[in-house]
């Protein structure tokens, strides 16, 4: 019997009710058993990004050869093991200096970019470089720097791809003495720089995207939408207060948020922030992530500058307008309520956003990494309420980062410090694993006999496969107003190596005079996170004792109860064929029938296409169940 396949639609996988995510599965290892993913020395700067096979790919600075460079650590789809790749550094190594603050951007597992800033000799002006992901990473440009001033500071990089080329955004110190947000892009092995015509490689003609003003910007950060528009949040603070505002990368042009919607960042004249602009708080740190409805959501950090307290708050874009704090808290509001800074964000494919975050009581206390959910109403502190790290001290300042898969999996890493490491101890990076909502690709079989047990396969992935049934994935078949079906004898087949997720499962359901019809197929985890799949399973008749006509008779084109176009053969089978025949036994019509349909319709024209004369015809079921027979009239 064949499989159904299904088409994974994002509204019918839901959760029992608005924030009823699970916790998060805990702290994962390295390859010797430990919860560090990095090499064993100190670690500073951090990023982390999935690619479209659902492999993480996690950058991280750490010391080699007296300098801070650019590691690597992987990890497998599903698995619970990190491997760092070695000591030898991505980075510019033709340079002897520090590197930091990478960004990364994987589009699949050939193409992706990673940017970062670097010093010379640990001096204090930093240059923007870049290295192309194919699997491994490749320095780009011949080891130059991708920023125009190069005798000025640049640093805080930010990359989206946009097709095959590196959208980069960056702080760049002009020669007019201001920090700026300026622009470039690396392709087909070029690198040019965002002017006032666009695209160019003379460096005397750049255009910082935020304009020439006398503010002073900072933290930029993009995410690509789902229509291909980059946009880029940033961080510009005045005489009287820091605000986030806004910029958008559409068909080779810059535009910036401000009066009147979205203007050419070459003709800039007001912006608008998109977190208010209240003179008693400072906002900063903004980072954006893409929503599957193509809706943009930020996330930033709020200072308020009475008591100091900072708090993550967002703004969301809906495609005309940008609103703040959509849900009326800050995204750190079911959490606990000291001082939360450097917030990330990520979004899975369900239209749901993670928010991994530090918090502690003071700016110099003990901190830890938390999340919360947005479900796209509100927002929900995910882990009940704890921590993510769940151990020890945490480094302060510490910038956790997040990222989803294309399943709706995430791995949050974040810096913890190790005290006992040396005379002033070190920090290390570790990481936790959510594991998102069930995903289901295909039923089979997608009919059955209303006579007794069918044992049914989903395949698909994420579903929970623990050692005993209050750990594993369940299932129910459904139908309104008809009590639900439970499956029983849940039997779940886990990958090799695979420590989160199983990609299928067996299900037993006792469909024993079951009411006929489509039934819809409820897959739950444990957790309460549940995928809903419409018209699954349909149940049929054992046999066609049930078949019937009607209208009989049928006044084809009159009027009055009896009239239809068609006749419909009801209660059939799965494979039914239906042959008609005149009071002679000549044949008038063979209908085949191999779907799920309870009925077949026949618009009373023979095999030539007319329409058959009035009078009695014979009509004839069959099907491996046996057959069946009966007559009928057509009147005019």
């Amino acid at each position: 019997m064949r499989s159904r396949i299904l088409v994974i639609c994002g509204l019918l996988c839901l959760l029992l009710s608005p924030g009823a995510w699970a916790d998060w599965l805990g702290l994962m290892q390295n390859q010797g058993g430990g919860n560090e993913i990095d090499q064993p020395m100190d670690a500073r700067d951090i990023d982390v990004a999935f690619d479209d096979a659902n492999n993480a790919i996690c950058l991280i600075t750490q010391p080699t050869n007296a300098y801070y460079h650019l590691l690597v650590s992987r990890q497998s789809y599903g698995g619970n093991i990190w491997v760092p790749t070695g000591i030898t550094p991505i980075d510019n190594r033709t340079i002897q200096g520090n590197s930091k603050q990478p960004a990364l951007d994987i589009v699949t597992s050939t193409n992706g970019m990673c940017v970062y800033a670097q010093d010379n000799s640990g001096s204090t002006t930093n240059a923007i470089y870049g290295d192309f992901y194919n699997q491994d990473f490749a320095i780009v440009n011949s080891s130059s720097p991708l920023n125009p001033y190069q005798t000025f500071n640049a640093e805080q990089p930010g990359i989206a791809m946009l097709g095959s080329a590196g959208i980069l955004t960056y702080i760049q110190a002009l020669p007019s003495g201001q920090s700026r947000i300026c622009s470039s892009k690396w392709e087909n092995n070029t690198c040019m720089y965002w002017g006032s015509s666009g695209w160019t490689t003379i460096t005397s003609a750049v255009l910082p995207i935020n304009g020439t003003g006398t503010n002073v910007a900072s933290h930029p950060h993009m995410a690509t939408s789902s229509t291909g528009d980059i946009y880029c949040t940033f961080a510009e603070e005045s005489a009287s207060v820091k605000c986030i505002y806004v910029a958008r990368y559409r068909n080779g042009q810059w535009y910036y948020w401000g009066i009147g919607g979205w203007q050419l960042s070459s003709a800039m004249v007001a912006t608008v922030a998109i977190s208010g602009a209240d003179t008693g708080f400072d906002a900063d740190y903004p980072r954006i992530v893409a929503l599957p409805s193509g809706q943009m959501l930020c996330v930033y950090e709020l200072k308020n500058k009475t008591d100091n307290n900072t708090r993550i708050h967002c703004s969301l874009f809906n495609g005309q307008s940008w609103t703040v704090d959509p849900s009326s808290t800050p995204v750190d509001a079911a959490g606990s309520t000291f001082s939360a800074r450097y917030a990330d964000i990520a979004a899975t494919p369900q239209g749901k956003a993670i928010c991994v975050y530090s918090n502690g009581n003071t700016a110099n206390a003990f901190r830890h990494a938390y999340a919360s959910e947005w479900d796209g109403t509100r927002w929900t502190a995910m882990n009940a309420q704890g921590p993510l790290d769940a151990l020890g001290n945490s480094v302060t300042p510490m910038s956790p980062r997040v990222t989803c898969d294309k399943l709706g999996n995430a791995i949050a890493v974040f810096q913890v410090w190790e005290p006992s490491a040396g005379v002033n101890g070190q920090s290390r990076v570790m990481a936790n694993y959510f594991q998102g909502p069930p995903l289901v690709t295909a039923v089979s079989p997608d009919n059955a006999k209303n006579t007794g047990i069918v044992t049914i396969t989903v395949q698909g992935s994420n579903f929970a496969g623990g050692s005993v049934p209050a750990q594993r994935v369940n299932a129910w078949l459904k139908q309104a107003g008809k009590p639900d079906i439970p499956g029983i004898n849940v039997v779940v087949t886990t990958p090799t190596l695979n420590f989160f997720t199983a990609s299928q499962f067996t299900v037993d359901f006792d469909l024993t005079n079951a009411p006929v019809g489509d039934w819809d197929l409820l897959v739950q985890n444990p957790d309460g996170q549940q995928c809903l799949i419409r018209n699954a399973l349909g149940i049929t008749w054992p046999d066609l004792n049930q078949a019937y006509v009607y209208p009989n008779p049928i006044r084809f084109g009159g009027t009055g109860a009896q009239s239809a176009d068609h006749l419909r053969f009801f209660n059939l089978m799965h494979t039914t064929t239906i042959r008609i025949y005149t009071l002679d036994g000549v044949l008038v019509r063979s209908l085949d029938k191999a779907d799920r349909q309870l009925f077949v319709d026949w618009d009373l024209r023979n095999t030539n296409g007319a329409l058959v004369a009035p009078g009695v015809y014979f009509y004839r079921l069959e099907s491996s169940a046996g057959n069946r027979k009966g007559k009928f009239m057509v009147i005019r």
